[in-house]
């Protein structure tokens, strides 16, 4: 699928092979190579649209730097580094009471899909309920990766399949990284 890319050079990076249509010639640019002396900024005008907009096929990934340099100049750090690893637990589970149906997990594969990694929790729930009567460190929260389900460490498709399929009143295990 292609992309249009709508920022200026000045404040965006782009970090991953490109292939720009100019014409119906594709050129492919990519990293450091393609910046240097300056050619980067010509680079990207020679292959752009009239508008201006660059017009990109394939997958890329787009780096804010004028608002990475504006966080680090505050002290900021970047959302992964400000989050301590915990050490791993176990999530204990009943399909039990008013919420049994609710589980509370919205999850996706990350890049490794071997893992489900959790996108948000809602209230009330299940895990809601769980981190209310739990310590912050045995708190499930956004981010967190789920690497086995009832102590099966078999890929994220099967283990949402197994976390879906679980019914009233069974356990559900969760190992939590």
């Amino acid at each position: 699928s292609s992309l249009q890319l709508h920022s200026s050079v000045d404040t965006h990076a782009h970090f991953a092979q490109h292939t720009f249509s100019r014409r119906g010639v594709e050129v492919s640019a990519m990293g450091a190579a393609q910046c240097k002396a300056g050619t980067c900024r010509e680079a990207i005008r020679s292959n752009c649209e009239g508008n201006g907009d660059a017009i990109e096929q394939g997958s890329c990934e787009v780096v804010d730097i004028a608002n990475l340099q504006a966080r680090d100049a505050q002290g900021g750090t970047s959302p992964k580094a400000a989050v301590k690893r915990r050490a791993p637990f176990d999530v204990e589970l009943v399909r039990t009471g008013v919420h049994w149906r609710t589980l509370g997990l919205l999850v996706s594969p990350d890049d490794n899909p071997k893992f489900l990694v959790v996108d948000d929790i809602w209230e009330p729930s299940l895990i809601s309920e769980w981190n209310e009567k739990n310590t912050e460190a045995r708190q499930v929260r956004q981010g967190d990766v789920i690497t086995a389900v009832n102590d099966q460490r078999c890929g994220g498709e099967a283990m949402l399949e197994m976390i879906q399929s679980s019914g009233k009143n069974q356990t559900l295990k969760l190992r939590i990284e």
